[in-house]
């Protein structure tokens, strides 16, 4: 063969070659995007590279190199945003912002900002009941599309834990993306919360809520924030692992109630690139932070493990000690739980206390409301520590509740995704396909005029009204389908039962106490526009002075 003439085939089989190796590269890419990092170095690296070779007779090894390079990554790249927004997509039905289909850079960016749930907001305003946020993430913001998704026969888990859990071999509970495995997993937890369970918690909880108001008293002026966390903190470690953690008496001086907060903020990007997860579970002093306290909570562990238990405490129920499985689980298995016990016991439970607070000052009306509901139940010379009245005590619940309607805690609600290997799910009247992700913001969800009436307002009264407790003239919208503070669901907060009792008694004790009041200097006007979304609600400092009632 004449040397042109083979150069003329050469440079043909190489085109075509990389033309199907971009083919087959899309197709991977399309709809499954791959988080390993090992596809990813042979897609991106590897298959580039090989048709590389076929150049460097004619055009020498640099050039040949980054022709093909060049020609492979734009051709991909084109291929990808033609097919994402192409009517051919199966999401293109959803309308959303051009660059949320073509990357999911476009969001990540959102969301490291902590608007998700402001941006999202003014989406679904603008689009509908349904935006795509992503190449393959739809967000709804619809009651029925909610019940299918998350009812008894709804999805599990989407992908973003994977992420957020730095690609672990065994992920927690709420990461669990097989139903069988999650129920199974689930069983101890709920064991651990039930209301018999639950009478155990209340004397450590009653010990620390009595720190805690003194705590306040003594200093007179504090970041609220800050207390509560310590608070939470320290209550968490008594409840998950019998005890070991001082945080309210030394100050947080080693900082590891900050450590719940930094850990969790750090592993937002990784929520939403998972791919950067697999690479920073491996690289040393990338994720370092979120490294640090999964070591912390796993050593607290390993070390409740070793000591057995003296109290009833959640390493009680999910090692199996109270004997209700016939094969006790892994230590491994039951390690994995020690950080989501922490993140989702402490940060929550703390950020509702300290929106409640911020909600009450803000409302003296509310505030004096609720005080005088206090007094009558829990006067000076009643233990304000025990929950005997709470039962009786309707504007608690009520306070509580629109807390969490105006503020929810997790803004944009839990990711969910079909099950690997079902093809899809019908979600009412939507048909989600397999790996496509979706979610419910529940602050878009708690602020919808059509659940509720006044829906951007403080309005605790709404919950008395419905409930028949106090007289309104006007017809209420009031739909509690549409009020999922803790999700709902076999997958809904396992804890909210104790998250719910915890808050009361914190409340109540510190109402009966304790004056509180903003600090002179503090604009409560600004503190909700500052709030962010990282998954769990991020508040800023709030500043009171606290007095003693007697």
């Amino acid at each position: 063969m004449p040397r042109k003439t083979m150069f003329v085939a050469l440079r043909d089989l190489s085109t075509k070659d990389c033309v199907l190796a971009v083919a087959v590269t899309h197709w991977i890419f399309n709809r499954r995007e791959p988080a390993d990092p090992r596809i990813l170095f042979v897609l991106l690296l590897l298959v580039p590279a090989a048709t590389s070779l076929l150049l460097f007779l004619h055009y020498g090894t640099i050039l040949g190199t980054v022709l093909a390079f060049s020609i492979y990554h734009a051709s991909l790249i084109f291929s990808v945003v033609l097919y994402r927004t192409s009517p051919f997509h199966p999401l293109a039905r959803y309308p959303g912002p051009f660059l949320a289909k073509v990357t999911r850079l476009y969001w990540t960016r959102i969301a490291l900002a902590g608007r998700q749930h402001i941006e999202i907001g003014r989406l679904f305003d603008k689009y509908g009941d349904a935006v795509r946020i992503g190449p393959n993430e739809v967000h709804f913001r619809d009651v029925s599309v909610m019940q299918a998704m998350l009812g008894s026969k709804g999805m599990p888990k989407g992908p973003m834990w994977e992420g957020r859990a730095l690609k672990t071999p065994i992920l927690p509970l709420v990461g669990l993306r097989d139903n069988t495995t999650h129920s199974r997993r689930r069983k101890p937890w709920n064991r651990a919360f039930s209301s018999a369970a639950l009478k155990n918690y209340v004397p450590v909880m009653a010990k620390r809520g009595s720190q805690f108001v003194e705590l306040l008293a003594e200093r007179r002026e504090v970041d609220f924030v800050h207390c509560v966390h310590m608070f939470t903190f320290d209550f968490m470690a008594d409840a998950l692992f019998g005890g070991g953690s001082e945080v309210m008496k030394d100050d947080d001086k080693d900082g590891m109630a900050r450590s719940v907060k930094t850990s969790f903020l750090d592993s937002q990007i990784y929520e939403h690139l998972p791919w950067l997860a697999s690479l920073a579970r491996h690289i040393p002093g990338v994720g370092e932070k979120i490294k640090r306290f999964r070591a912390m909570c796993t050593q607290r562990g390993i070390s409740r493990l070793e000591k057995g238990s003296s109290t009833k405490d959640l390493f009680y129920w999910l090692s199996n000690e109270d004997g209700s499985e016939k094969e006790n689980p892994s230590r491994s298995l039951i390690l994995s739980d020690s950080a989501l016990a922490i993140i989702a016991g402490s940060d929550t439970t703390a950020t509702v206390l300290s929106i409640l607070v911020y909600c009450l000052l803000a409302h003296p009306e509310t505030y004096e409301r609720l005080q005088a509901e206090v007094d009558k139940f829990y006067p000076s010379e009643e233990d304000s520590l025990d929950p005997k009245h709470f039962s009786k005590m309707p504007y608690l619940e009520a306070v509580i509740n629109e807390t969490m309607r105006l503020y929810p805690v997790l803004p944009s609600g839990s990711q969910r995704s079909p099950e690997r290997g079902s093809g899809g799910f019908f979600a009412s009247q939507h048909f989600i396909p397999e790996w496509t992700s979706v979610r419910i913001p529940i602050w878009c969800l708690h602020r919808d005029p059509r659940n509720f009436t006044r829906p951007d307002e403080f309005w605790p009264e709404r919950w008395l009204i419905m409930d028949g407790l106090e007289p309104h003239s006007e017809v209420l919208t009031h739909d509690m389908n549409a009020f999922v503070p803790f999700s709902f669901g076999p997958r809904n907060c396992v804890g909210k039962n104790l998250a719910m009792l915890e808050m009361k008694v914190v409340a109540v004790h510190m109402l009966q106490r304790l004056q509180l009041r903003f600090r002179k200097d503090f604009d409560p006007t600004r503190w909700e526009h500052v709030m962010e979304d990282r998954f769990n609600l991020l508040v800023a400092e709030l500043p009171i002075v606290v007095e003693r009632r007697f």
